[in-house]
């Protein structure tokens, strides 16, 4: 009796294990894309995307570049680029989330719903690449 016991918890043990092994690459390829988020700041409008590009299969590197474009007042139609940044990340797969190599930044992602969190903001995700 004691066999099958053990033999149900290794069956167990294979079905979790290709499960999250699944979830791990839904993850991993839902990641890439450009994700948008717009706001207003007083009179002004805000645009800020992020890009996510996978630079290294084998090491999960991904590149990351978030730019701000701002629109001032409200009859003016031209955004003017406000800052741009870029870092190179990793994914830790025990966290779930791409993290800045020097540790200061993280990603995290809701992929059913297309959705980005990055440094306590929400952005959309608007294309997959």
């Amino acid at each position: 009796m004691k066999w099958r016991s053990a033999l149900i918890a290794f069956k167990a043990t294979r079905l979790l294990a290709f499960k999250n092994g699944l979830q791990q690459t839904g993850m991993i390829t839902s990641m890439p894309g450009i994700y948008s988020r717009n706001f207003d700041e007083g009179n002004c409008r805000i645009v800020e995307k992020v890009s996510i590009r996978q630079i290294s299969i084998i090491a999960d590197m991904y590149k990351i570049v978030r730019i701000r474009w701002r629109r001032d007042g409200l009859n003016n139609k031209a955004f003017q680029k406000q800052k741009t940044e870029k870092w190179i990340a990793t994914y830790d797969c025990s966290k779930r989330q791409l993290e800045q190599v020097d540790g200061q930044l993280k990603c995290s992602f809701l992929p059913e719903k297309s959705t980005l969190f990055l440094s306590n903001t929400k952005l959309k995700k608007i294309k997959s690449f």
